[in-house]
């Protein structure tokens, strides 16, 4: 295993760290597996990091992350999954091409999230981002999402749901005019 990504990650999170590796995976897949090794590893610490890495690479270098979709959409169902992670999941899936295999069953789980008021902020929100992109694509979903956003905004306890539920009703009400 490449110690590079490991010393990196023990150096803590900070966005040094996280530009060194970026640098260092570039859009090399067999670097960027070793990164999720460590996403999908037993040390929790390293995990977090690890995830937050990896949607930094997402942006610039989307198609690595599809090998992983089933492994994270699996680990999403992990009751003990760190919000930390949960969050860096959604946001990679928010901004990537989802494929149709995985699309019903993340748009569930995106749903899940973003009506939880267990969660995180972020993670709500993100998770809200991912169901209405795949919505986008499928049109009775449109349909099932409108409600739910309307009471995520009508009834939402900060500024961040109330903000992303209501710029989703305005594309909303775009698409479907």
């Amino acid at each position: 295993m490449n110690d590079i990504i490991k010393d990196t990650l023990l150096e803590g999170q900070a966005k040094s760290s996280v530009n060194k590796l970026i640098k260092h995976i570039r859009d090399d897949k067999e670097i960027f597996k070793e990164l999720m090794e460590f996403v999908f590893g037993k040390d929790e610490r390293l995990s977090r990091y690890a995830s937050w890495v990896m949607t930094h690479c997402c942006e610039t270098q989307p198609q690595l992350i599809k090998p992983y979709f089933k492994k994270l959409v699996d680990d999403l169902k992990n009751e003990k999954l760190h919000h930390a992670n949960k969050r860096n999941y959604f946001r990679v899936f928010q901004e990537v091409d989802i494929p149709e295999k995985f699309q019903g069953e993340l748009y569930d789980l995106g749903i899940k999230f973003a009506l939880s008021a267990n969660e995180t902020i972020a993670v709500r929100v993100f998770a809200l981002t991912t169901s209405y992109n795949i919505a986008k694509k499928h049109r009775e979903l449109l349909n099932e999402l409108i409600p739910l956003v309307v009471d995520l905004n009508k009834y939402s306890d900060t500024p961040a749901i109330y903000s992303r539920s209501k710029a989703i009703l305005t594309e909303i009400n775009k698409i479907i005019r």
